[in-house]
């Protein structure tokens, strides 16, 4: 599933409102960091983001602002695209770097596993499978992140969460490190992974790196860098946003003529046998987004799923 490149537009209009921003993030700054600085520099107090990322982690963020925050969990729910470190011989609480590392095998055992054990390991990641989140999380049980109890050495029966793997390719090998491709759905845990296959191979094994690649059909090839957050001025920012059609590539667009138009901006439900069948975003005459709306049903009615303000 290799990435895709799209070209962004740097045309900004006059009565900008927001857009959907590509970060490229360094290791080193938490997620809230990249907000904090597209915050300061935009003075927009409006920002969402739709994944976090470890600070240890690279890669894609896609940051909403102002009313693009409203695509916030459409976003999120988009399949992501990963390549992940694994060092094998040691496992940790975290399931990462990060945490108390132990060693489990000696460099010697590692490097003795042939590609042949850890390609058939990978196969067990393949398709839905029940994954259990780590310790060391932001999932809430009982009303209070897991890290939380953790940190306190509380013992938890996290439950499994079932996730969708579409790709776990081994891209190559450098001592007692693998590297990995992994495609996947929402929620998937990389960590996870890193230690489920330690375990699989009797040899431990942790996240050590990790850059997401993709986010549904964005690219981090699109991305600005962090430090391009404060480099650039606040208009060559705005101009590097995407325009939520842009972010939503794959959503159908249908043109509204100007009586539908007046309906949806008065919030009435649409009847026309013409609509999509499938969620789809509502454009008016002149080409400016309203909505993005449910698929149509048997009868043609369709609703707003989300609505934008006319500008």
């Amino acid at each position: 599933m290799a990435p895709t490149t799209r070209v962004i537009s740097k045309t900004m209009s006059q009565d900008w409102t927001g857009g959907v921003l590509l970060v490229d993030k360094s290791g080193g700054p938490s997620s809230f960091d990249v907000i904090r600085k597209i915050r300061k520099n935009l003075r927009i107090k409006k920002v969402g983001h739709t994944g976090t990322l470890d600070p240890m982690a690279t890669g894609l963020m896609v940051v909403c602002l102002g009313h693009a925050t409203r695509v916030v969990p459409y976003l999120t729910a988009e399949d992501k695209v990963y390549t992940a470190t694994i060092k094998l011989g040691v496992r940790s609480d975290t399931y990462d770097a990060e945490g108390t590392v132990e060693r489990i095998a000696t460099d010697a055992v590692v490097c003795a596993l042939s590609d042949a054990q850890i390609l058939k390991a990978l196969t067990q990641f393949d398709g839905w499978i029940e994954q259990v989140p780590p310790m060391f999380s932001a999932i809430k049980i009982d009303g209070e992140r897991l890290y939380a109890k953790a940190r306190r050495g509380e013992h938890v029966d996290v439950p499994s969460r079932r996730v969708r793997i579409d790709q776990c390719r081994m891209l190559g090998r450098d001592g007692t490190e693998i590297s990995l491709s992994i495609a996947c759905s929402k929620g998937t845990y990389i960590r996870s992974i890193a230690h489920d296959l330690g375990k699989i191979l009797g040899t431990g094994g942790m996240l050590v790196g990790l850059r997401r690649q993709q986010v549904g059909n964005l690219s981090v090839n699109q991305a600005i860098t962090y430090d391009q957050i404060e480099a650039v001025s606040q208009e060559v920012l705005r101009g590097h946003c995407l325009s939520i059609g842009d972010a939503l590539p794959e959503w159908p667009r249908v043109t509204m003529n100007w009586e539908q138009t007046k309906q949806l901006r008065f919030g009435q439900i649409l009847i026309s046998k013409g609509f999509p069948a499938e969620d789809f975003l509502a454009y008016d005459p002149d080409s400016k987004l309203l909505a993005m709306m449910q698929g149509r049903d048997e009868s043609g009615q369709t609703k707003i799923l989300r609505g934008f303000p006319s500008v």
